[in-house]
C-alpha cells in the first residue's frame, strides 16, 4: 500500500493498525518508513509468539493479533492467509484494501495504484491484475 501510495487509505477502514515490530524491521526502511510516523499506525512488541511454521513478521503478525483479540489482518503471504484463516482472523491483502478504497471513493483508479506498485517493485501477475480491475469496476 505503501508502494502504491495509499497507505493513508487504512485509516478510514481502522481506527488503528497494529504493526508487530519484525513487520516494521522487515517491511519499514527507507522511504516507507515514513509510513509508520501515520497517527494510525502503531508498532507494538508481541508477548507471545505463536509457534507458526512461516516468517517471523507472519508469525508475529498473526500471533498479534490474537494475542489484542483483532479480527482483521493484512498480509499478502499465502502462507500466512491461510494460517490467519485457520486462526479465526479475516486475511485482507493490499488488493482487497485497494478495491475497498476504490468502493469507498478514497481512491479513482486502481489500475493508476497498481501501475505505481509495479514500479516501485511489486510483482502483480497479469491475471490478478485484471481481477482486481474487474473487481473495482474498471475493466469492461
Amino acid at each position: 500500500l505503501q508502494k502504491g501510495g495509499i497507505i493513508d487509505c487504512l485509516s478510514y477502514f481502522f481506527e488503528s493498525v497494529y504493526i508487530p515490530q519484525a513487520v516494521e524491521q522487515e517491511c519499514f526502511k527507507g522511504e516507507a518508513k515514513k509510513a509508520i510516523q501515520k497517527s494510525f499506525i502503531k508498532v507494538v512488541s508481541v508477548k507471545h509468539t505463536l509457534p507458526l511454521g512461516m516468517g517471523k513478521g507472519e508469525r508475529e503478525a498473526i500471533s498479534l493479533a490474537v494475542e489484542l483479540g483483532i479480527n482483521d489482518i493484512i498480509t499478502d503471504d499465502d502462507k500466512a492467509i491461510k494460517v490467519a484463516s485457520k486462526n479465526g482472523l479475516l486475511p485482507l491483502t493490499a488488493f482487497d484494501i485497494i478495491i475497498m478504497a476504490k468502493k469507498k471513493g478514497l481512491i479513482t483508479s486502481a489500475k493508476t495504484v497498481m501501475q505505481q506498485m509495479i514500479k516501485q517493485g511489486e510483482g502483480i501477475k497479469e491475471e490478478r491484475f485484471k481481477s482486481i480491475l474487474e473487481k473495482a469496476g474498471e475493466l469492461s
